[in-house]
């Protein structure tokens, strides 16, 4: 069979504009296979279907991994894979009509943006220590490399900022 990599980076906050993307892909005939790397997309070239993909992100490892993959599958998604830090790709036969989502309760969803609010937050607060001293450092030693990596880590720390307020935003929004 026919295969391609694609590469296109999404970031947290956009998991629903990489599952419409995925979507379009498999009306197309390319099917989702793998993701490398969170931004490598390998698709199998097949029947275009209209598939609905979900992506959920978890840290559960082995026996608790299978168990929440099969309760998934038993609600008739099937499972593709697993990218490093947690987010597990699934799809489903669209049907017409319905909107498909992984979780029937309110309770899962919250907690999904809340784990991710959790983990994006640690990584804010290192990148946003190490912009203050990258800052503090380029003032005392008036260096153009404290100046780069200053710049850098303050870019990171905003994007990171953007990304804990739009999680916060969704998972306010799911409680209602």
């Amino acid at each position: 069979m026919k295969t391609k990599k694609i590469f296109k980076p999404f970031m947290v906050w956009e998991e629903e504009k990489e599952e419409h993307w995925l979507t379009s892909q498999s009306k197309l005939g390319w099917h989702l296979v793998s993701v490398v790397a969170g931004f490598v997309y390998i698709f199998q070239k097949g029947e275009p279907k209209d598939l609905v993909y979900r992506l959920d992100h978890n840290t559960k490892k082995g026996y608790e991994l299978n168990e929440y993959v099969s309760f998934i599958e038993e609600s008739g998604w099937e499972y593709i894979c697993e990218i490093f830090n947690g987010w597990k790709y699934f799809k489903k036969e669209a049907i017409q009509g319905e909107v498909l989502d992984l979780y029937t309760d309110e309770e899962s969803r919250v907690f999904k943006y809340k784990s991710l609010y959790g983990i994006i937050f640690v990584i804010f607060m290192v990148n946003f220590f190490q912009a203050v001293l990258s800052i503090i450092h380029m003032v005392r030693f008036r260096s153009t490399h404290y100046f780069i990596i200053g710049a850098l880590t303050t870019l990171a720390t905003v994007i990171l900022g953007y990304a804990l307020l739009y999680l916060d935003k969704k998972s306010k929004a799911q409680r209602f």
